[in-house]
Order: structure tokens, then sequence, then C-alpha cells
């Protein structure tokens, strides 16, 4: 169950990134919203469905958690994996 995005490799099934072979290590958190982004690859998620994702912690979700964890997995898996659709949401490619 291994996506590859570019050198990037996501394994769901370990909850594991890799890039060029390299483990990137991601917080319960980050890994909650790229999993749910791999599950709706390819179609765009609201800000409201990923905070659902982010509910699911027993902590609360401050109102900015979701663009405070898209921007932790951009500075750790890169920018260009995913998508921001303006008014939208996020989105993997």
């Amino acid at each position: 169950s291994e996506i590859a995005l570019g050198d990037l490799v996501i394994d769901r099934a370990r909850a594991r990134v890799r890039r060029d072979g390299e483990e990137i290590r991601l917080t319960s958190r980050e890994w909650a919203v790229l999993d749910a982004l791999i599950a709706a690859r390819g179609r765009v998620l609201s800000r409201a469905a990923l905070e659902e994702k982010l509910y699911a912690f027993d902590d609360e979700v401050e109102g900015n958690a979701v663009e405070v964890y898209v921007s932790r997995l951009r500075s750790k898996i890169g920018r260009e994996v995913i998508e921001t659709r303006r008014g939208m949401g996020y989105c993997l490619p």
C-alpha cells in the first residue's frame, strides 16, 4: 500500500513517509491530516473535513489547527505535495 509522489513514498499500512530513502518523522496529528488527504487523493478536502480528523484526538483543536498542520507537513514533505484550493480546501494531486 505504498504511494509514490515524486521522490516521496508514503506507506499507509505502516504510517511511514520516506523521501529518497530517508524516513520523515511525522506527529500523529500530521499523519492524520496526511492520511485523510491520501484517502481522498484527487478530491479536495475542506478545512472542516480535515478538522474532523484532528478532533479524533483528546486535546482541544485550535481554530487554525488545519493550517498549522498543513504548514508543518509541507515543511517536512515538500511544499508541492499538498495543493491549496482557495476557498475550498486542500488536496493531493
